[in-house]
């Protein structure tokens, strides 16, 4: 048994999860009773490649490992609850990501837009709810579910075509941009900088995967350099 955590914990949501196949049960779903910091870390990198395998130089702070970081933040909540570990690892670090890029979206548009189940009193109440009433059945939205009944239409509290809007990424840089990527990545600037392990990211352009992100963060901290550094 995983320490902290019983199987009662465990269990609450799973079937919830599974309903991220594959790549759920690929990268999280095998080995259900191992250190779940490990098996959410492996998730949220999803077939990517760590950064650490590719950066160098002496920048770098010894023994630094993000893996350990992500364990210690996992772990840090007092609860046994497997969900609630996850649920605020996305609250305090994925979340940011989600709202900047809706605030940044609509200001693009001039849109005013109100995100009221954030307020933190609706989370302090319902993060307080036992993981295995709000996953009830394994079902997401459970309690907003149940909020809802007889003001929203049936119909549309029992949809399950909600799906995100991925970005093509992996096909723009297999295709139309691989030059460009190639040219930033593999370029004289970026070899003259020293921080990245070239052979690394030529072994990252060629075994980027769908869904992969290392190629996205390479170019991203490149061109941050480029944008804030090299234009002193």
């Amino acid at each position: 048994m995983v320490e902290g955590l019983t199987l009662g914990d465990l269990s609450a949501g799973l079937s919830y999860l599974r309903g991220y196949e594959p790549m759920m049960m690929k990268y999280f779903g095998q080995d259900l009773f191992g250190d779940p910091a490990a098996r959410y870390y492996l998730l949220l990198r999803r077939p990517s490649q760590d950064l650490e395998g590719v950066l160098e130089g002496d920048w770098q702070e010894a023994g630094y490992s993000t893996r350990e970081v992500f364990r210690a933040e996992f772990m840090a909540p007092r609860t046994g609850a497997l969900i609630d570990r996850m649920l605020y690892m996305d609250l305090k670090n994925h979340l940011q990501s989600l709202l900047q890029l809706e605030d940044r979206t609509r200001m693009a548009v001039s849109l005013e837009s109100r995100l009221p189940l954030l307020d933190h009193r609706l989370v302090d109440q319902v993060c307080a709810v036992p993981a295995h009433h709000r996953f009830a059945g394994g079902r997401p939205k459970h309690l907003l579910r149940q909020a809802l009944q007889g003001i929203v239409p049936q119909p549309i509290l029992e949809r399950r075509d909600k799906m995100g809007f991925p970005v093509p990424i992996y096909e723009w840089f297999k295709g139309e941009l691989k030059p460009f990527v190639e040219d930033i990545l593999l370029g004289p600037t970026t070899r003259q900088r020293g921080f990245f392990s070239m052979k690394g990211v030529e072994q990252c352009l060629g075994g980027e995967q769908p869904f992969g992100r290392t190629v996205w963060g390479l170019l991203s901290l490149e061109l941050w350099f480029r944008a804030f550094f090299d234009r002193r």
